[in-house]
């Protein structure tokens, strides 16, 4: 009767997990304060009602849609990338 050995392997690449919808509208919150601008004007300016924009950021409804990140992201002068790593470092 024969033994096979299995070599035990570990990775070496980082683990990364999902931001939540909460952090993610925290770090959007942070966002915007850091860029001087108020709720509304981002709204406004993005192309998205600022009771939709309200909900995002209390939880009610559904989270961002990712258009509406790139929207923000866009008004406010940063990458879209940066609001997720914000949301992932936990704004």
């Amino acid at each position: 009767m024969s033994t096979i050995m299995h070599e035990s392997t570990t990775s070496t690449e980082p683990t990364t997990t999902n931001p939540t919808s909460t952090e993610v509208a925290e770090a959007v919150k942070s966002a915007i304060k850091a860029a001087g601008l108020n709720q509304r004007e981002i709204a406004t300016a993005a192309g998205i009602a600022p009771s939709t924009l309200s909900r995002r950021f209390t939880g009610r409804g559904r989270p961002f849609l990712v258009t509406e990140l790139f929207d923000i992201a866009n008004v406010i002068g940063v990458d879209v990338s940066d609001l997720v790593r914000a949301a992932e470092d936990g704004a």
